[in-house]
């Protein structure tokens, strides 16, 4: 499922490193373009018509959500991940790629095994391709053999790009409910699929992830970034809420950072992402934006918050000492 917008100089790369991969049953690559304006459309038709009966494409208007940069792509997912019919399912941003040519047919046989049975999903380690500074670095750390991750083990310690999961189908329930498939970025739909089962990690580089500088944080404010996480903070407290120090700890940065930079001059960017948030869901992403006529109430919440999210750090800081002191 590729996601894009405004990709002709990247999109014909990232269906080639699709098509070229091993299959190790029937396929179907499935693109839904954001109302691109730059010929984009243009070079996905041409594959379309060498692969008229794998690749389909779907076409969405601009109109709605301006300036939820993170909404609209969420959206797209969402609506590939409907018409999806696989047994197993994996996005792709339309300016990545893939790499090799084993990837699927290496995940398909893990997820297969029955000693990966409680795993959700197979990710793997990714190339990031800066490509301003011309730099390219490894996103996991190149040591690591191939292993299990569960909530507890992955969130907030790791970092796998969602290019790299494959998933199962039975995730797509839970994707999809009316309340998260507005917010289906990285970070939240691997969340999602650690509720359905461990992340199983394969060492192996199948991708590289380009950074034009045009994303979601690197194209936009930081505040916006900080804003979006929040939003996910709050689902993730509500989906999850045994696991609130590990959620807290993930989002520190993120509230940290509101607390040191958000102003009234952040106003106008963030607003657009609080209009017809529920209170009693969205309840620490519209305290956090409050600047002024806080209640003592208010005042009192926002401040434990930021005292929490501090002492998240400290209390995860003590514990890996002691585990390595044997305490």
């Amino acid at each position: 499922m590729i996601t894009s917008y405004n990709l002709q100089d990247y999109i014909d790369a990232a269906i080639e490193s699709v098509v070229r991969q091993e299959m190790p049953c029937d396929w179907e690559i499935l693109i839904g373009d954001d109302g691109s304006t730059d010929g984009t459309v243009e070079h996905i038709n041409r594959w379309i018509e060498k692969y008229p009966n794998n690749i389909k494409l779907f076409c969405h208007s601009r109109e709605g959500d301006e300036g939820k940069l993170g909404s609209r792509a969420a959206k797209n997912r969402a609506f590939l991940l409907e018409k999806a019919t696989g047994d197993y399912l994996n996005f792709l941003d339309g300016d990545d790629i893939m790499v090799g040519t084993d990837k699927f047919t290496t995940q398909v046989a893990l997820l297969e095994n029955p000693l990966y049975k409680d795993c959700s999903c197979c990710a793997s380690n990714i190339e990031a391709y800066v490509i301003p500074e011309n730099r390219r670095y490894l996103m996991a750390d190149s040591s690591m053999k191939l292993r299990t991750f569960s909530l507890e083990q992955y969130w907030s310690q790791y970092y796998f790009h969602t290019n790299t999961n494959l998933f199962r189908k039975e995730c797509k329930s839970l994707l999809l409910d009316s309340l998260y498939r507005n917010f289906l970025n990285d970070n939240f739909i691997t969340f999602l699929l650690l509720q359905c089962g461990k992340i199983l990690y394969c060492p192996n580089v199948w991708g590289v992830y380009n950074i034009t500088g045009n994303g979601l944080w690197t194209g936009h404010g930081k505040v916006y970034g900080n804003f979006r996480n929040m939003q996910l903070y709050d689902l993730e407290m509500k989906i999850c809420p045994e696991a609130k120090d590990i959620i807290l700890r993930m989002h520190h940065a993120d509230i940290r950072s509101i607390k040191l930079q958000y102003t009234k001059s952040d106003l106008k960017e963030i607003e657009k992402l609080l209009v017809n948030l529920p209170q009693d869901i969205f309840q620490n992403t519209l305290l956090l934006s409050k600047l002024d006529n806080l209640t003592i109430s208010e005042k009192i919440r926002k401040h434990r918050l930021f005292i929490r999210a501090e002492l998240s750090i400290w209390k995860h800081r003590v514990r890996v000492i002691r585990g390595k002191l044997h305490i």
